[in-house]
């Protein structure tokens, strides 16, 4: 039953989504600055959003010309922000709902970026604030670190190999009495 409610609540999020991109393509590119457009943050990122915890996995970053962010991670998708900072430094913030166990909360997530010289890679640090829906602040914590990969395009015939970059993890064990299936 949770996973039925889960798909119905991304693919409603993505149909939402897709109508406010149609609607704001033509004001977003308006939008982009010297600074943002040429910026080595600008493209597509596998990301290891927690180095230091072995359990997380994956997610993918799309940062765009106009300072829009996209993340997508194993819990869902968030809508963010960036800007420039530098030639290859940059903030950003991503913000987004959790709902677990009957509960849900909004949290902030903040980040400082450098790009590498060669603009393949990334490092971050980042802060994490978890919010109550009355505005309570229920938790925060810094110091995160964040490493990022830039996703090529790839032929056809790769397939059956990892693209350079995508990180292994080993998956969290469930807690007694949490369903698997």
């Amino acid at each position: 039953m949770r996973r039925n409610s889960v798909l119905v609540a991304l693919v409603a999020t993505v149909l939402v989504g897709a109508v406010g991109v149609g609607r704001s393509v033509g004001a977003a590119t308006r939008q982009a600055t010297p600074a943002t457009a040429g910026h080595p943050l600008v493209g597509t990122w596998i990301v290891d959003p927690e180095v230091d915890d072995p359990t997380n996995p994956p997610s993918f970053d799309v940062y765009m010309a106009d300072g829009t962010a996209i993340n997508v991670g194993s819990e869902g998708a968030t809508a963010g922000a960036w800007e420039a900072t530098g030639p290859r430094t940059a903030t950003l913030t991503f913000a987004g709902l959790l709902r677990e166990a009957g509960s849900e909360a909004g949290f902030i997530l903040r980040a400082n970026v450098e790009v590498d010289e060669a603009g393949e890679n990334f490092t971050a640090t980042h802060s994490f604030t978890l919010v109550a829906a009355d505005g309570t602040v229920l938790a925060t914590a810094q110091g995160g670190t964040a490493r990022g990969t830039r996703l090529r395009a790839e032929p056809m015939e790769a397939g059956g190999a990892l693209p350079p970059g995508f990180p292994t993890w080993t998956p969290a064990t469930p807690e007694a009495g949490t369903p698997t299936s």
